[in-house]
């Protein structure tokens, strides 16, 4: 593997906050991909291990570093501060989208969250990130990629299927046009899914009840992050491990283009952002894989997230 270049630095290089490199060079380190995790939309996540340490490391599609995702669903794109709609796939002036590069790409966006919860001292809203990489897809690389695979889905009764599928990096990570570009991940404490129950009943309804106790917290810690000025966008169960949320690819830290007054959006438009961060808690982020939201007979966790005031958000 190598990592090349000048000096790496705190990103984004943009005004706001910014994530340290997890290391300048990860050649000088014993730097191992173990197993592949899973892989979505923006990214692919890998347990690796670093100097005999275990992380979970985030590698992210490139497409996804440069380009914003500028979407503000559930608003539609048509809402202007004057109100007047402008068609067209992209309708925002090239000011706006050089800021959202630096704001709103996956990779950045995550930098900008644990940045932000860094300088401010809430690292323990969310799983803790280390740093950032930047790594290149070497032929070593290759091989250790092709190994998680089979790792991953060695007891798969489709596992050559998905291995093949998988096996490599460059495809997954969609850069097989340019698979010579550097790729960037964070590094970040790993969690095991507990979801992973194999099927036993004993373990399924033990890991039910464990998710339903972390329930009260984990609106605790939304509203904290809503406080720290972050807005998740996307919320969602598949982005709670044991209780810590994981995931920020879609998430908007302060200061930020879009924020009150920018003049870009209604004043209202971030704190709708946070409203409905807090109904997908109610809805999807908070069922805990089977566990109701008020907790039911199961936990006692009796929360309810509409009791929310969205106003909390810090802009």
């Amino acid at each position: 593997m190598a990592a090349t270049g000048p000096q790496l630095i705190p990103l984004p290089n943009i005004e706001g906050p910014k994530l340290d490199p997890f290391v300048q060079n990860i050649d000088n380190h014993n730097f191992v991909l173990e197993k592949l995790l899973g892989e979505g939309c923006h990214s692919a996540v890998v347990l690796a291990s670093i100097d005999g340490i275990q992380y979970a490391v985030k590698f992210f599609k490139p497409e996804w570093t440069r380009e914003p995702r500028f979407d503000m669903y559930p608003m539609e794109e048509a809402y202007t501060m004057n109100g007047v709609a402008v068609g067209g796939p992209n309708p925002q002036p090239p000011a706006v989208m050089n800021h959202l590069r630096g704001q709103a790409t996956s990779f950045n966006a995550e930098c900008r969250v644990y940045g932000r919860l860094k300088e401010l001292g809430k690292e323990q809203l969310a799983v803790k990130a280390h740093g950032y990489l930047k790594v290149v897809l070497t032929r070593e690389f290759q091989e250790q990629w092709e190994t998680a695979v089979v790792t991953r889905y060695a007891d798969d009764q489709h596992r050559l299927y998905w291995i093949n599928e998988k096996r490599s990096a460059a495809k997954v990570l969609e850069m097989e046009d340019n698979p010579d570009q550097p790729v960037y991940a964070i590094v970040k404490d790993y969690i095991p899914n507990h979801r992973d129950t194999d099927g036993d009943p004993t373990r399924e309804r033990e890991m039910k009840q464990r998710q339903i106790k972390h329930i009260p917290q984990m609106l605790r810690n939304l509203h904290q992050l809503h406080k720290c000025g972050i807005v998740v966008r996307d919320l969602k169960d598949q982005q709670y491990f044991e209780g810590q949320i994981v995931d920020f690819s879609h998430a908007w830290t302060v200061p930020h283009i879009t924020a009150p007054g920018n003049d870009l959006r209604p004043d209202w438009a971030w704190k709708s952002m946070a409203a409905w961060d807090l109904r997908c808690f109610q809805t999807d982020g908070g069922q805990a894989d089977g566990g109701q939201v008020d907790g039911g007979q199961d936990g006692g966790a009796q929360v309810d997230a509409g009791d929310a005031d969205p106003g909390d958000v810090l802009v």
